[in-house]
C-alpha cells in the first residue's frame, strides 16, 4: 500500500466538511507496518503524532486544552490496550479509529462507518478491483449499510439495474435471461456468481418474494413468477397442476403479482416478459389446458398470449352460438378490457389481437 492510499484513507475517515467530520483519529499498528511511512504523511490541517515515547498526559492536555479545534491523528506502534489499561479511553469514546487494511480503506472510501463490515468486504474484494464499479457503488451507498443492503447495492451495480431496489435488479436479470435463451449464455448471472453474490440474490428473493428452491436459478424464478400469476388469475378453475410452482406465501404472491404487472407495463422490459412468456406457455401447454374455457372465466388472465387467443376464440363462439342469448353487457365489458390489455398493446402482438377484438364490435 503506497503513501497516497494511506492519505486518502485517512482523509476519508476524517470526513472533512461533512456532518460527520471527526477531529481525533486513533490508529493502532501492532505489527508496526506503517511506522516508517508515518513521517511521509502530509495532510493539511492534521497533526500526526507517533505516540512512541510521547507522554500520554501531555498529549491529552494538548489535544483537549491547548489545541481543542485542531485535527489529530494519533499513531500507536502497538496493539489497542484493554479498556481498564487505556489512559485514552475517555477520549477514544468520542473519537474515530483508523484501520490500514485494504478492506477498511475501502469502507472509508465508500463513506461507510461500520468497520465490522471489514470481513464481509474482504470476501468480496474482487468486486472492488474495478474503478468503474466502485464509482457506481459510491452513488448508491450510505453510511449506514449492513451486509444485506451492501450486497444488494453491489448486485445493482453488477447487473446495471435502474436502482438498488430488488424489482429493478430482477428486471435486469430477467432481461439477461431472455436475451440468452438462444445462446445459453447469461453474462449478468455469471458475474453475480463470479463476485460471490448469488447467495445474496437468493436471500433477497426469499425475503421479498418467498422464493425457495433446492437449486435456485433465473429459469426457476421466471417459472414461479408466471405460474403464480396464472394460478392467481384463474381462481375457481382447474389450477392444481400449477401448485408445485406457486410461491408459498400470500405476501410473496402479492409481491409477484405487483412485479408481473409492472414488468408488462415497462417500456424497457415488456418485450422480455413476452419472450419468456412464449417459452413457458409452450412448456406448460397453456393453449391446450385452456382451449375450451369460457371467455368470462379467463378475463383476469394476462400472463400468456395463448390464454389471450383462447379468450378470443371463446368470445367468437359466444357471438356465433345462436342456441343461447348473448349477455351483451358482459361481452362488451370483456372486449373493452382486453382492447386496453397487454397483449393488444404489446408491439409484437397488438395487430393480431386488436384486430380480432375490433372485428367483434
Amino acid at each position: 500500500m503506497d503513501i497516497s492510499q494511506l492519505q486518502q484513507g485517512i482523509i476519508a475517515k476524517f470526513a472533512f466538511g461533512s456532518a460527520h467530520e471527526g477531529r481525533l483519529l486513533f490508529w493502532y499498528d501492532p505489527e508496526q507496518s506503517f511506522e516508517v511511512a508515518l513521517s511521509g504523511l502530509v495532510i493539511p490541517e492534521v497533526t500526526v503524532l507517533n505516540m512512541s515515547g510521547l507522554s500520554i498526559f501531555e498529549t491529552k492536555k494538548r489535544i483537549e486544552l491547548d489545541e481543542p479545534k485542531r485535527h489529530f491523528l494519533l499513531y500507536f506502534p502497538y496493539a489497542e490496550p484493554e479498556p481498564d489499561k487505556d489512559w485514552f479511553l475517555d477520549i477514544r469514546l468520542y473519537s474515530e479509529q483508523f484501520y490500514a487494511d485494504a478492506s477498511s480503506l475501502l469502507l472509508n472510501e465508500l463513506g461507510i462507518q461500520k468497520m465490522s463490515l471489514r470481513g464481509h468486504i474482504y470476501t468480496r474484494q474482487d468486486f472492488f478491483a474495478n474503478k468503474q464499479r466502485m464509482t457506481s457503488l459510491k452513488r448508491l451507498v450510505t453510511e449506514n449499510e449492513d451486509e444485506r443492503s451492501l450486497d444488494r447495492k453491489m448486485l445493482a451495480v453488477l447487473v446495471k439495474a435502474d436502482s438498488a431496489a430488488l424489482p429493478d435488479i430482477l428486471l435486469s436479470l430477467l432481461k439477461d435471461y431472455s436475451l440468452g435463451l438462444e445462446t445459453d449464455e447469461w453474462p449478468l448471472m455469471a458475474a453475480v456468481s463470479k463476485f460471490n453474490l448469488a447467495e445474496a440474490l437468493w436471500l433477497n428473493l426469499a425475503e421479498e418474494f418467498a422464493y425457495e428452491a433446492k437449486d435456485p436459478s433465473l429459469a426457476d424464478v421466471a417459472l414461479k413468477l408466471f405460474c403464480t400469476e396464472l394460478w392467481s388469475q384463474i381462481d375457481g378453475l382447474d389450477r392444481d397442476w400449477l401448485l408445485n410452482n406457486v410461491l408459498k406465501t400470500s405476501a410473496g404472491r402479492a409481491t409477484a403479482l405487483a412485479f408481473m404487472a409492472s414488468w408488462r407495463d415497462s417500456r424497457s422490459y415488456a418485450q422480455y416478459h413476452d419472450s419468456i412468456s412464449q417459452l413457458l406457455g409452450q412448456k406448460l401447454e397453456v393453449a391446450t389446458k385452456y382451449a375450451h374455457y369460457q371467455a368470462h372465466e379467463l378475463v383476469e388472465c394476462a400472463s400468456f398470449e395463448a390464454v389471450e387467443q383462447s379468450l378470443i376464440r371463446g368470445l367468437v363462439r359466444d357471438l356465433l352460438d345462436s342456441s343461447k342469448s348473448l349477455d351483451r353487457a358482459l361481452f362488451e365489458s370483456i372486449l373493452s378490457r382486453r382492447l386496453v390489455g397487454h397483449w393488444c398493446l404489446s408491439s409484437s402482438n397488438s395487430e393480431h389481437s386488436s384486430a380480432a377484438y375490433k372485428s367483434m364490435t
